[in-house]
């Protein structure tokens, strides 16, 4: 007994020695809230690398005339080839991929799949995917996992889905689907005007909200803007103020509301006047992504005080409405 336990260190370190020889194929799925589409597009486009991985991104931003992006689209393979590695991705089949990196000829390859994602329930609908890959590996890395420095595999896949999987680096703006939690009433004020008076006219059209407000006894908060552009260099305003309690408004004065639960997709933008169409952009491609349906117009609801000109630096929540 005691020969055994002054052997059994020695049969530890040799039963580890073992598993690291024996091969074994490490798999594993990852859930990303974003479309198969966009998956793919984003792992076979050589440019979109740039965005997501930091290594592609780095070489990019330090001499992009180094860095060789090509595409056959004939055999179907795509090639990264910055300082220092080469990545390849060819395809095996309609949605399997084959990603190979070379490093001072040494190579790391793992096949790469794209599920879409079929279900019924709000937060994993088909609008989402899972990502699964498998390469190959040691028996020593399932016993000791901690022992695993991080593969080629991991690596990109994990870069991959924290970038599908955030608005603001995928889209360029947060964005997030909420629900109201109360009414949300608005006193209104539609007008037609030459785009150039823009900015002289939206604080006019305010103060006479807020004249009316507290002519009628409400409290005003929130100023709201929907922007409808007409030919002949005119626009058509939609001005609101969110009030607090129902009104019946007059010929000029209005009153709309939002009930309680109503969905709404929501940007966040904080930059130029001018700059807040990229928001619009991001949105019209967020919104068929996620396959939701546009309820009624969008407005901007301003967190910051009212521009004065193309270049004010503004904070708005551009808001969606839609229908669940």
């Amino acid at each position: 007994m005691k020969k055994f336990f002054l052997l059994l260190p020695c049969l530890v370190v040799f039963g580890l020695l073992i598993s690291y020889f024996i091969p074994s194929v490490r798999k594993k799925e990852i859930f990303v809230s974003n479309t198969y589409k966009n998956v793919l597009a984003s792992a076979t486009n050589p440019g979109n690398w740039i965005s997501w991985d930091p290594s592609v991104r780095q070489a990019w931003l330090k001499d992009s005339s180094a860095c060789t992006f090509t595409e056959d689209t004939i055999r179907h393979i795509t090639t990264i080839d910055i300082p220092g590695k080469k990545i390849t991705v060819t395809q095996l089949s309609y949605l399997a991929y084959q990603l190979e990196e070379t490093k001072s000829n040494h190579s790391s390859f793992f096949v790469l799949t794209v599920i879409p994602f079929v279900g019924n329930d709000q937060l994993r609908s088909r609008h989402n995917a899972t990502i699964g890959f498998a390469e190959d590996s040691r028996w020593l890395y399932k016993i000791f996992p901690f022992l695993d420095k991080g593969s080629f595999a991991q690596t990109t896949i994990s870069n991959l889905a924290d970038y599908l999987n955030n608005t603001t680096r995928f889209y360029g703006f947060s964005i997030e689907v909420k629900q109201t939690t109360a009414d949300t009433m608005f006193l209104t004020r539609k007008e037609t005007l030459p785009k150039k008076d823009l900015f002289q006219k939206i604080p006019i059209l305010f103060d006479t909200l807020e004249h009316y407000a507290q002519q009628v006894h409400v409290q005003a908060g929130h100023k709201n803007i929907y922007y409808n552009f007409l030919p002949h260099d005119s626009i058509e305003i939609l001005a609101g103020l969110n009030i607090d309690k129902r009104i019946e408004g007059d010929y000029l004065h209005s009153f709309m509301e939002m009930p309680t639960g109503q969905a709404l997709a929501v940007a966040r933008f904080e930059g130029p006047f001018r700059d807040r169409l990229k928001a619009y952009e991001a949105m019209e491609k967020y919104i068929p992504d996620h396959e939701l349906i546009k309820l009624g117009v969008c407005f901007e609801k301003y967190l910051s005080p009212l521009p004065q000109s193309d270049s004010s630096v503004i904070q708005i929540e551009l808001s969606y409405p839609l229908r669940f």
